[in-house]
């Protein structure tokens, strides 16, 4: 064997190609974490901008052997290979520590635990070993740490320890730390911090929130409230904003959002006889369709006064696409408070609305309750603060207003009402849907379907022509949703 690849004994200097050879060797044997690069600097940590870079301190590079360099490197890589994973975790880890005044410290020391323990018995990675054979003791908690490691793995990492250690290693061998399912790691974490938080002093940890950037931890809170209720995503929110000059506005809508898109809805095609050609041209407007632009005759800019459009007209054939969508939505106070609890209609409606934008469609709203709060078809954000305006009234729609809306629209929309069936004018509300050709209902009955008043008007829609219903009891219930156009929209 080459000198180059001999171990080098602790208190030896690995030049810089050793040191490549060592993180290599260690990325591919994690199967290559998004780790790419390393330096050494006089601290270890991680550095996060465009990549995220591994910095070695100097003393234990001229500290450790080749082997206690290959367990520091895989103790590291592996946090972006098994746990943490990713910073969704670190928030969430972050977040459940909340009442823990040293809750970073607990959360740095609790992901090195488990990654070393995946290493050592997952992964076969014996080097972690060389590595807490060599490293210096950081303080009272790593003496817990390494009898702890020393008990499970039956290697003489620390010697014998008071009995007061004995008996919190007696507690953390009650703890799976490899379950990492999220309810387990919640507890665990919790479990953790409770048994070693007295014995941390000076410690800083290696990853911390304030490391990242705002655009970064707003996506892991995206990816986060895919795993929480509204309520918890909320309290993340204000708790990252707390700790972070990151702030998240209007979170309940941010988690329906995120919520939304694990959901996919069928819609139907429009077809009618007929197809499109452009017959002229007009000024563009900033709500029409992008598909009209004409950028050649807006000389490629879109600038109020410049922009042009596209007009089309039929001519004989067959075409298909979806329209846009008009999301009639119940906010009366038999409904579900958005902000209170989890409301299956909020939820079903962005589903929908966000099914048809990512479509090219366009959708408008009109939140009744009180009085008819409307929005004309767009693509805008809007759309969404209008389905989850809460308004918590009565159950009135004002089906005059509502007819003076439909006839402002250039399209036939789709038109989707969102209810739980207590509509209190529903004579009113019947005869004007009577006088269309088509409607779906998405009754929401998970609170009313014990009472009759309210099913007995469901079941009075659901007689007319041109109405389809679909139940949702449970957001189980929401992809079985689907939006038919029957053609025009007035008989």
């Amino acid at each position: 064997m080459e000198d180059s690849e001999c171990e080098i004994q602790a208190g030896g200097a690995v030049s810089n190609i050793e040191l490549r050879k060592v993180f290599e060797k260690v990325r591919k044997k994690l199967y290559y974490p998004p780790v790419e690069e390393f330096e050494v600097s006089e601290k270890s940590r991680f550095e996060f901008g465009r990549r995220l870079k591994l910095v070695i301190g100097k003393g234990e590079v001229k500290m450790f052997s080749r082997k206690a360099l290959e367990g520091l490197f895989a103790l590291n890589l592996n946090h972006w290979a098994k746990h943490p994973y990713d910073l969704k975790t670190i928030l969430l880890e972050e977040y459940w520590l909340r009442d823990f005044e040293k809750r970073s410290e607990i959360r740095d020391i609790f992901d090195d635990l488990v990654s070393a323990l995946d290493l050592i018995f997952n992964r076969g990675v014996e080097e972690v070993i060389d590595y807490y054979h060599q490293a210096p003791i950081r303080g009272k908690h790593d003496v817990l740490i390494r009898a702890y490691l020393q008990r499970v793995s039956g290697e003489k990492l620390i010697g014998s320890v008071n009995e007061e250690i004995e008996g919190r290693v007696d507690e953390l061998m009650k703890i799976d730390f490899l379950d990492l399912r999220k309810m387990r790691l919640r507890i665990n974490l919790i479990r953790f911090g409770k048994i070693i938080e007295d014995l941390i002093e000076g410690f800083q940890p290696q990853i911390s929130v304030e490391d990242f950037s705002e655009k970064d931890l707003k996506e892991a809170l995206k990816e986060a409230a895919w795993e929480l209720d509204e309520r918890e995503f909320e309290d993340l929110c204000k708790f990252i904003g707390k700790k972070t000059e990151t702030t998240i506005k209007k979170p309940r809508k941010v988690w329906y959002m995120e919520k939304a898109r694990s959901y996919s809805i069928y819609i139907q095609s429009r077809s009618k006889t007929g197809s499109l050609y452009p017959s002229e041209i007009k000024e563009f407007e900033f709500d029409d369709k992008i598909e009209a632009f004409n950028p050649v005759e807006s000389y490629g800019k879109l600038i109020p006064g410049i922009a042009k459009k596209y007009v089309y007209e039929d001519f004989e054939g067959m075409v298909g696409g979806v329209s846009d969508a008009v999301i009639v939505m119940d906010s009366s106070g038999s409904m579900t408070d958005p902000g209170r609890g989890v409301s299956y209609a909020v939820l079903g409606a962005f589903v929908i609305a966000r099914n048809y934008l990512e479509n090219g469609a366009r959708v408008g709203v009109v939140n009744f309750s009180n009085e008819n709060l409307s929005l004309l078809p767009t693509r805008g954000d809007a759309v969404f603060d209008h389905l989850i305006l809460y308004q918590g009234g009565g159950t009135h729609l004002d089906v005059d207003e509502l007819g003076r809306y439909l006839d402002r629209l250039r399209t036939q929309p789709d038109l989707i009402m969102i209810t739980d069936g207590g509509i209190e004018n529903i004579d009113e509300v019947s005869e004007f849907i009577s006088k269309l050709k088509s409607m779906t209902l998405i009754w929401i009955k998970k609170h009313v379907k014990g009472l009759k008043e309210f099913s007995e008007r469901v079941e009075r829609l659901k007689a007319m022509k041109g109405v389809e219903v679909f139940d949702v009891e449970d957001e189980k219930d929401i992809p079985l949703i689907a939006v038919r156009r029957f053609g025009d929209f007035y008989a």
